[in-house]
């Protein structure tokens, strides 16, 4: 590669001779060029994402060896202000990239194929319900791969499995492209390396591939053996906290060391243990510590429609003390205007001043938010099920934070969230369909028509809308006015409709938009909780807490993945009757046996082979 020096130091000596320019800005300015084509090199880039790159926008060095190519670099000083990194201009390359028209598709693409993608991703957005249809009459697996493109997965995979692209960020950007416009044509697995290979930063890509070289020479494969070569280690922090205050220690630690670029290892007061047993221990206690009801952070749905046997973190049969976490974790509604903004109470500073509930919730799911970003970034493994409607909101206040319009709900989604209260609104939605019924009759006048519709009556128990003693407050939230003086303002007939699409807002919307706004800001100190929108919300949900009723602990699974040592192998009599007893297990057995073996009552989602280290006997 060539190397050039421009004309700009002879004009920064003119200039420093001057008295009046002394103190004026100045910048280097880097451009590397061929004989058809040049760019200039941002502060935020390497050379070898800039080459890539011309690489790929050039046909003549696309069909050519870079290697074999003359790239010169050249420099110049420019004064003033350096704007080639201005935070809106780097915004709006990435709004590009993530939301891109057909124009742009068709240049990346072809106009054909951008057209196709389009077609699919209109096809994709439209079958949710569908879908679910199918999914409850199994016709197709929860994890349906209907969409998934095979041959472009591939391509996308095989670009983040080249290390050079992945940690100098030179990934082509197609790939960018199309994982965040049609994610869906590219498997679970595949996007789950691509946030890890942008999101998660230079030091835990070269942590990664050195962990799979280290796999891989295990298992005798040499395919990454140059991955070997040491390049360091990602600090750990180290911190010691007491278990009687879990939850509080957990917020300080958060606070203090809670960075992206340490990964936390935590020890207890007076024991001996350190290292990863107790760190899972920790994730996995401060997750059922948030369950707490004292807390009163989520839904409860004790008492709803819900499957008949439970149990908690600890598989202990229903215990009163922890909410119920079988249908997902939603949050309480709350009232959003009240005693101010998250982000000047979130850390509690006012010494002295108690914090309103409000307040404190807002504080908690900041803490939440940031937790569960450590936890991804740091490969912890977490039993949260946060609910697919609450992940779903998150993505949509991470695409528009000022979004103020109504949700646009559904009947599907209310139910999966509050089935017992969706029952009692779909109960008066048939008052309001007898009441549209009457109003579009012909031959009616408007007098006649209010009549009829006031005269509306249940058929089985003769009651009407104005015996039900209905107000526009939240049902189960009797601090939460829907409307200003909502307590004084009667449900009728006439706005009925108004009443039950207020109670979905407030449910699904209005009701979270608090917690929401916290739980981002926390999840945003590690890393952007955008970058998430590649998933859906149901995959984020198995991602933050996964089920153990998924988890394969068939006899060949445990045979290809556990580990003999020890005098020991898999054909060893003991060793067949423990795995014989191991499959045996039922849910609750799994999560004691995991919470005894490696301090988490869940597996890392990948399942056994995802344990490192392997487990072994």
């Amino acid at each position: 590669m060539a190397e050039e020096k421009g004309d700009g130091d002879q004009v920064m000596e003119e200039r420093s001779g001057d008295g009046d320019n002394k103190t004026q800005d100045w910048h280097l300015v880097f451009k590397l060029k061929t004989e058809d084509d040049e760019r200039v090199v941002s502060s935020e880039e390497n050379i070898f994402r800039v080459v890539s790159s011309m690489c790929q926008q050039s046909e003549a060095l696309r069909t050519a060896n870079p290697w074999a190519q003359v790239f010169t670099l050249q420099f110049h000083v420019e004064f003033g202000q350096d704007k080639s990194d201005d935070a809106a201009s780097i915004a709006e390359q990435r709004a590009q990239l993530e939301s891109p028209d057909l124009q742009q598709l068709g240049e990346m693409f072809g106009h054909q194929c951008a057209v196709i993608i389009e077609l699919i991703k209109q096809l994709h957005d439209h079958l949710p319900q569908a879908v679910r249809i199918l999914h409850q009459k199994r016709l197709v697996s929860e994890d349906s791969e209907l969409f998934i493109n095979r041959k472009v997965a591939a391509k996308a995979t095989r670009q983040l499995d080249d290390p050079l692209h992945v940690v100098c960020g030179a990934i082509p950007r197609w790939c960018h492209q199309l994982v965040h416009y049609a994610p869906f044509l590219v498997p679970f697995d595949t996007r789950l390396a691509y946030l890890q290979a942008t999101s998660f930063g230079y030091s835990r890509n070269i942590s990664r591939w050195q962990t799979l070289a280290q796999r891989e020479a295990r298992s005798g494969s040499s395919r990454t053996s140059d991955l070997q070569i040491p390049l360091g280690r990602i600090q750990r922090q180290k911190v010691r906290i007491s278990r009687h205050r879990m939850l509080e220690s957990a917020l300080k630690v958060m606070d203090l060391y809670g960075t992206a670029k340490t990964i936390l290892e935590v020890e207890y007061f007076q024991e001996v243990g350190t290292g990863l047993g107790p760190t899972l221990e920790f994730y996995a206690t401060v997750s059922r510590s948030l369950r707490d009801k004292s807390l009163e952070l989520w839904r409860d749905p004790t008492g709803a429609a819900a499957p008949a046997a439970a149990t908690n973190a600890d598989d202990k049969p229903a215990d009163p003390e922890y909410i119920d976490s079988r249908l997902g974790l939603f949050p309480r509604a709350i009232n959003p205007e009240l005693a101010g903004s998250p982000s000047e109470t979130q850390d509690g500073s006012e010494a002295g001043r108690a914090l309103s509930p409000t307040e404190r919730a807002a504080q908690l799911f900041k803490f939440l938010g940031h937790f569960v970003a450590k936890g991804l970034i740091d490969g912890r493994i977490l039993d949260l099920p946060l609910h697919e409607e609450f992940w779903a909101a998150v993505q949509r206040y991470s695409v528009d934070s000022n979004a103020e319009t109504d949700l646009a709900w559904s009947w599907a989604q209310l139910e999966h969230v509050d089935p017992a209260q969706t029952k009692s609104l779909q109960y008066l939605q048939r008052f309001v369909d007898q009441r549209t019924e009457i109003y579009q009759r012909d031959g009616l006048t408007a007098e006649q028509k209010m009549v009829q519709a006031e005269a509306i009556r249940d058929p089985k128990t003769g009651a009407s809308v104005d015996d039900l003693s209905l107000d526009f407050t939240l049902p189960g939230y009797p601090e939460i006015e829907m409307r200003e003086g909502g307590s004084s303002i009667p449900v009728t007939i006439n706005n009925l409709p108004v009443y039950i699409d207020q109670v979905a807002q407030w449910t699904l919307g209005k009701g979270i938009q608090r917690q929401v706004r916290a739980f981002c800001d926390g999840f945003n100190k590690i890393f952007s909780v955008r970058d998430l929108s590649i998933f859906a919300p149901a995959e984020l949900s198995r991602l933050v807490g996964p089920s153990s009723d998924s988890e394969d602990w068939s006899m060949a699974t445990l045979l290809s993945t556990i580990k003999a040592d020890h005098g020991f192998s898999l054909a060893s009599p003991a060793v067949k009757m423990f795995l014989d007893f191991m499959e045996s297990l039922d849910s609750t057995g799994r999560r004691r046996f995991l919470r005894f073996v490696t301090g988490s009552p869940q597996l890392p989602f990948g399942g056994f082979r995802a344990l490192h280290p392997p487990l072994t006997l």
